[in-house]
């Protein structure tokens, strides 16, 4: 009793099922936030599938393919997409599609009622009544095609709906790749941006210790140069002769 209660507490992930009729290949896609791949429980059978997770997010979800769809699940294959676990499955059984509304024995019980009612409303002159059933011919006409347009209308729906969901699949993929585009460029940016900085820096510090090198050297030009005018004042006449004592 503690397990089942404990099962049940665990939620069910984002689960979206595409079927591609060109293709053949049944497509779910399920949303698993903070969940590894490692952390992945997944079963496929021909009917539905059973999925659960284990760790810090846990999920648990059961569902069978929608409209009876039969599928091949030793084909089955999933990779992970971000935070979106892509199943892709062959179908082997593709029941079609049939709108909702009346079914097809309906309408034929109508045309039965039609004759009677139209018997037992039938006035005594033949030339007056003629009019009439051409009337409720044509009014009987135009209700079978507002029933055949309402019935064929959630087909279109279908079919649109499945449309969208593959728009909205593609939309979030390069919405996707669009994000990690722009994270690499801004990382290329920063990288440019250090790599310059460290050129400009290291430039400035060339020139300073140039700058320290040429005044260093006219320092000691000019000390040189004081030197050797203070040692020629000091020995007047050349520097080479006798000293001369006077008594």
């Amino acid at each position: 009793m503690g397990a089942a209660a404990a099962d049940t507490d665990v939620p069910a992930p984002p689960t979206t099922f595409r079927c591609n009729r060109k293709r053949m290949v049944m497509i779910v896609r399920v949303t698993l936030h903070h969940v590894s791949p490692a952390q992945i429980n997944l079963e496929t059978t021909p009917k539905g599938i059973n999925l659960s997770t284990s760790g810090r997010r846990r999920y648990s979800m059961s569902r069978e393919y929608p409209r009876g769809i039969v599928c091949d699940d030793t084909q089955t294959t999933a990779n992970m997409e971000g935070n979106v676990l892509v199943i892709e499955m062959p179908i082997t059984k593709l029941p079609a599609v049939e709108p909702h509304g009346r079914t097809p024995a309906q309408p034929a019980a109508d045309t039965q009622k039609q004759p009677r009612k139209r018997k037992a409303e039938e006035p005594r002159s033949s030339a007056a009544s003629a009019p009439a059933s051409r009337a409720a011919g044509r009014a009987a006409g135009s209700s079978g095609a507002s029933r055949k347009t309402s019935a064929a209308a959630p087909s279109g729906s279908s079919l649109l709906e499945l449309a969208e969901e593959a728009t909205a699949g593609e939309a979030a993929r390069h919405e996707q790749g669009l994000s990690k585009m722009r994270k690499m460029q801004r990382v290329e940016s920063d990288r440019s941006d250090k790599l310059a900085e460290r050129k400009q820096k290291k430039e400035s510090q060339k020139q300073q210790l140039l700058e320290a090198l040429r005044k260093h050297k006219k320092e000691t030009k000019k000390g040189a140069k004081k030197e050797k005018a203070d040692g020629k004042a000091a020995t007047p006449g050349g520097g080479g002769g006798r000293r001369v004592s006077f008594a």
